[in-house]
This record gives C-alpha cells, structure tokens and sequence, in this order.
C-alpha cells in the first residue's frame, strides 16, 4: 500500500518520477542451480551492506524438480 497516489510496493510519498531515478540493475542469469543463485544472491547483499554496487534484480530459472512425496518409495 502506498500513500497518497505513489508507486506500488514503494514507501509512502515516493512519486513514480522519483522511482524511475532510482539506480538499480538487471541480471538474466539464465538457468542456474538454486544453491548458485543463491550464492550469487548472497554476494550482491554482502556488496551493498559495504555501500557498493546498486540495488539488483535477478532474473533466473532453475532446473526442474520432480516432487514423489513421503509415501514414494525409492
């Protein structure tokens, strides 16, 4: 919920003009292992906790997972 005719999911009284301003990157990862993209995930946190780099979203898929459940015996 924002306030008062702001950007969705953004703090109250952000205008969308402010939100298009704001530094951020995009990265297509591809298909990846979810324990490498969360590796990777991880990393891009540990830089901006240091001030460095710009705030990131990951595009990624991961390998498909087949589900058999509890009473599946192997």
């Amino acid at each position: 919920m924002t306030g008062g005719g702001g950007v969705p999911g953004a703090p109250a009284g952000t205008s969308a003009a402010g939100a298009a301003r704001l530094p951020a990157a995009v990265e297509d990862l591809g298909t990846r292992p979810y324990r490498d993209a969360y590796a990777h995930q991880l990393a891009l946190v540990d830089r901006r906790k240091r001030g460095e780099g710009v705030d990131t979203l990951l595009l990624v898929e991961h390998p498909h997972v087949i589900t058999l459940g509890r009473s599946r015996e192997a």
